[in-house]
C-alpha cells in the first residue's frame, strides 16, 4: 500500500500536474479554502459592468465573403488570396487561388489584421505617411500592412471583422473586397 506522501505519484489540480507532497498539500489546502469561502454572486442585472456583448463575423458570412472576392478575381483574370478575421481578429478562414504563393496570402493576413484595427489599409497607409513619428515606430511591427487590400468589416456601426485581399494590384484588390462587402450587404466603415 503506497502511501498519500509517495514521490512517484502525479497529482493533478486545475488542470496542473504537481509532483511530490508538498505542492499536491499546498493545492488541497488552496481547494478546501475555496471551498469554505462564500463568494457573494452578484444578480445577473448587475453584471453588464463585466459583460460585454459583441457583434462578430460568422463563419457562413466569411465563406460568402470570400467566394464572391474568388468569382470577381476570376471574371477579371486575377489570382488572390483571401483572409477574413472575426471581430477579435482571429481568422475565420483563409484561401488562395490556384497558382498564389503562401507568401501572398500571408500578405492578405497581414492586410486583414491591419484593417481590424477599423480602418482600410489604404487609411492606414495615409495616418502614417502623415505623421513621421508613427511611421517610425511602426514600421517594424510585425502584422502590419500598409498596401491596398485590407478593409474592415461593419455591419450596423459594429465593427464585426476585417478582410485582407492580395495577389492582384493594390487597387483592383480593394475592388475584390469592396465587391464582395457590398453584394452581402456589409460596409467598409462605419456611418
Amino acid at each position: 500500500m503506497s502511501s498519500p506522501t509517495c514521490r512517484h505519484h502525479y497529482f493533478v489540480f486545475s488542470n496542473k500536474v504537481s509532483f511530490g507532497p508538498l505542492m499536491a498539500t499546498q493545492h488541497l489546502i488552496a481547494l478546501r479554502a475555496l471551498q469554505l469561502t462564500k463568494i457573494p454572486q452578484k444578480k445577473r442585472s448587475d453584471m453588464t459592468d463585466y459583460v460585454r456583448k459583441a457583434a462578430t463575423l460568422t463563419a457562413p458570412a466569411a465563406l460568402k465573403i470570400m467566394t464572391y472576392v474568388f468569382e470577381h478575381a476570376e471574371k477579371n483574370g486575377w489570382s488572390v488570396a483571401v483572409v477574413m478575421l472575426d471581430a477579435f481578429g482571429q481568422t475565420l478562414m483563409n484561401g488562395r487561388m490556384d497558382g498564389v504563393s503562401q507568401t501572398i496570402l500571408s500578405i492578405a493576413e497581414d492586410k486583414a489584421f491591419t484593417a481590424a484595427l477599423g480602418k482600410s489599409t489604404q487609411q492606414f497607409y495615409e495616418r502614417m505617411s502623415s505623421m513621421p513619428d508613427l511611421k517610425l515606430g511602426l514600421q517594424n511591427r510585425d502584422k502590419l500592412c500598409a498596401w491596398p487590400g485590407g478593409m474592415p468589416i461593419y455591419f450596423e456601426n459594429d465593427l464585426i471583422g476585417a478582410i485582407g485581399v492580395s495577389g492582384a494590384a493594390g487597387d483592383e484588390n480593394t475592388e475584390c473586397a469592396l465587391n464582395a462587402l457590398h453584394a452581402l450587404g456589409f460596409s467598409s466603415s462605419a456611418e
